[in-house]
């Protein structure tokens, strides 16, 4: 049977899990039932076993191993979604020697990425510079060039790439471009969870997109424009 590999973030990740944020326990209160993710209405159609491996906060280079680490099971024919995060984000070794994402979720968040430090031996001081280096194209390009590298590396499979950041306005190598406002869950709540997510509703229609763009896949439009030196 064939499979559809889902790697990402919040964004992507699922709902059903035994521990999960704050704001999700919220929605599925709010909710009254534990809603769909879009790869779980996109599954609904496409009927393939579904290997969900996104991971909540997180940043592109942890995407980019969790992808690393599950080549040998990815066939001829699956289907591999990719919903890249925010260049912006990044991660660093933490006292315990493992990478801890560092995720200011704008240049205006810097200030209060302290609470992030107590494992980590960088200053406050670094962490901004750092981050505030990070708003650059060049990050975009070093990720349009993985994006290359993803496409050369599974040429016979459908492969999708897109961001819930809307970094397509940036020149990264999207196949879904974010044309539409999405849903997110402040709105559909009318503020009483006070959260930047997509609702039930956009994963529903980000799930319809992803869909149309499964089913008019033309592998010889496969974009692989990057001719970037990192």
């Amino acid at each position: 049977m064939n499979k559809l590999w889902v790697f990402g973030d919040s964004f992507s990740a699922t709902n059903k899990r035994n521990i999960i944020e704050k704001w999700r326990k919220l929605y599925i209160k709010w909710k009254g039932y534990t809603p769909n993710v879009w790869c779980e209405f996109l599954n609904d159609s496409l009927q393939l076993k579904l290997h969900n491996l996104s991971i909540s906060a997180t940043d592109n280079y942890t995407i980019f191993d969790s992808i690393i680490h599950s080549l040998e099971k990815i066939n001829k024919d699956d289907v591999i979604i990719i919903g890249w995060s925010n260049t912006i984000r990044f991660r660093v070794v933490g006292v315990e020697n493992s990478f801890k994402t560092i995720r200011p979720h704008s240049l205006s968040f810097i200030t209060k990425l302290n609470k992030y430090t107590k494992n980590i031996d960088l200053s406050d001081k670094a962490l901004q510079e750092i981050s505030l280096n990070r708003d650059s194209v060049a990050y975009i390009n070093e990720l349009n060039n993985y994006i290359k590298l993803l496409n050369f590396s599974f040429n016979g499979n459908k492969i999708i790439h897109w961001s819930p950041f809307s970094q397509d306005t940036q020149g990264l190598n999207t196949n879904l471009k974010t044309s539409v406002k999405y849903e997110l869950i402040k709105d559909e709540t009318n503020g009483f969870i006070d959260d930047g997510h997509f609702s039930e509703n956009a994963h529903k229609v980000l799930s319809e997109q992803l869909i149309d763009i499964i089913d008019n896949y033309n592998f010889t439009k496969l974009s692989n424009a990057s001719n970037f030196l990192i």
